[in-house]
């Protein structure tokens, strides 16, 4: 089997095991799909009671969302690894570009024909390469629904390392409910402007526990509008005064060219590139002619 075969079997394997992983949660579901590609699945689903109906929800479906909307908002939606700290640990966006935009019309198309029961559940799975370990698969699904003039997503798996990865270790992948209860995670949703972390309803630390996993964004907040517009909106004259600045002769610095240890981390990872087949052999004469140039100029 070819590489880019391997490859699409094992994101299909990890999207198996995520729709069994959620089909054996202790509610009882019903899904109606909307849309299952080689990474990425969409799907409407409904909670049963004990007689097979519908558990009523009163979401305020189906939802008509413009593309540029959704994609801002799902953007905007960042976490971090470990506890939340003032000022530290970097955040991350927890819809990368490429899934976001694999996802976006069939989600566009899910809230479409969304029921008043019915919330819109996504997965996906995506890979990351380094230079030590060339291909990691990552997944990451929940659900989310319209109520009360806010757009609800609540995540059961963010950026889960399901490959070899250190989470396995200590983690299982979550099956249940997103918004059961506050989950014990790994990671914490990060809210910013126009967005809060939904609050439980038991004891704690305040009086209630926070969903580090479930965001609510404002859906009266400009999702969608340039930031110009914004901020001419909040403080008139002000673009214009930022535009001054950068008027007349101004050069961004040149950046530092790269060491010569840098450019051979370089040349091996390309190696390492060629040997399993990610790169062409004509990008790899390319790149290498590139590296090697840049390598006979550096400094010693």
């Amino acid at each position: 089997m070819d590489r880019p075969n391997r490859h699409r079997a094992m994101c299909w394997q990890v999207l198996v095991l995520l729709v069994v992983a959620s089909g054996c949660a202790r509610s009882r579901v019903r899904y109606e799909e909307i849309f299952r590609g080689d990474t990425v699945h969409v799907r409407l689903i409904e909670r049963l009671d004990k007689s097979g109906e519908a558990v009523p929800r009163s979401y305020d479906h189906p939802y008509d969302v413009e593309i540029e909307v959704l994609d801002d908002m799902l953007e905007s939606i960042l976490y971090r690894k470990g506890k939340v700290v003032i000022g530290g640990g970097e955040s991350k966006e927890a819809f990368p570009a490429l899934p976001r935009g694999a996802l976006l019309k069939h989600i566009q198309s899910a809230f479409a024909q969304a029921s008043l029961d019915q919330a819109v559940d996504f997965s996906f799975v995506y890979t990351r390469s380094s230079l030590k370990i060339f291909r990691r698969v990552y997944l990451t699904d929940g659900i989310m629904f319209r109520k009360g003039g806010q757009l609800n997503i609540a995540f059961r798996n963010l950026a889960f390392e399901q490959m070899g990865g250190e989470e396995e270790d200590n983690f299982e992948p979550n099956r249940e409910d997103p918004t059961g209860s506050p989950m014990r995670t790994s990671w914490t949703l990060v809210a910013g402007d126009g967005q809060s972390l939904a609050q439980g309803t038991g004891p704690g630390v305040l009086g209630s526990n926070t969903y580090t996993n479930w965001i609510r964004l404002d859906l009266s907040w400009p999702w969608g509008v340039a930031d110009a517009v914004i901020i001419e909106k909040a403080m008139p004259g002000m673009v214009d005064d930022l535009e001054s600045l950068f008027e007349g002769d101004f050069t961004l610095p040149e950046p530092e060219p790269p060491s010569r240890a840098e450019i051979e981390e370089r040349l091996q990872f390309l190696e390492e590139l060629r040997r399993e087949g990610t790169i062409g052999e004509r990008s790899y004469i390319e790149k290498k002619r590139e590296l090697d140039r840049l390598y006979n100029s550096a400094p010693k």
